[in-house]
């Protein structure tokens, strides 16, 4: 099971979920992105190019329009592993660099709609303390914008 975060920080909702297919996850990821965009909302994504190739090809099957939401900055799509290396210090995660990260994307005028993976990823690497951290984040965040 993958812990993933789909968070909706207009409404300050935070959800997280533990997946067992790839395939639900793509087409849970889709919908929310989906929903967002039509919501008129912004969209971070925060995955793995693997991923989003994937969830990209769903939005397309949607007629969701999410090329020209990226050109329009309505969207945002970031490789979490990249993300995980930027972060990464002398080995081990460091949550306080994620958060900046994300200050410096996300504007508070916006609502924005948030999928992030760099969670699984820090747990699939056995840093569960950096992993609850940044979770916890996501939820605080969540619950401070809109």
């Amino acid at each position: 099971m993958i812990p993933q975060s789909l968070q909706r920080h207009s409404g300050a909702e935070h959800a997280v979920g533990f997946t067992l297919t790839d395939a639900f996850l793509i087409g849970r990821i889709a919908d929310f992105v989906g929903d967002g965009l039509r919501a008129g909302e912004h969209v971070l994504v925060v995955t793995t190019s693997d991923r989003w190739a994937a969830v990209a090809q769903r939005l397309d099957e949607q007629g969701v329009r999410h090329g020209q939401a990226a050109q329009l900055g309505q969207l945002i799509v970031v490789d979490a592993r990249t993300v995980l290396d930027q972060i990464t210090v002398d080995g081990a995660a460091r949550p306080d660099r994620f958060g900046e990260m994300l200050v410096g994307v996300l504007t508070p005028q916006q609502p924005w709609r948030i999928f992030g993976e760099v969670v699984s990823l820090l747990v699939a690497r056995g840093e569960i303390g950096a992993a609850l951290t940044i979770e916890e984040m996501g939820h605080q965040l969540s619950h401070a914008r809109g």
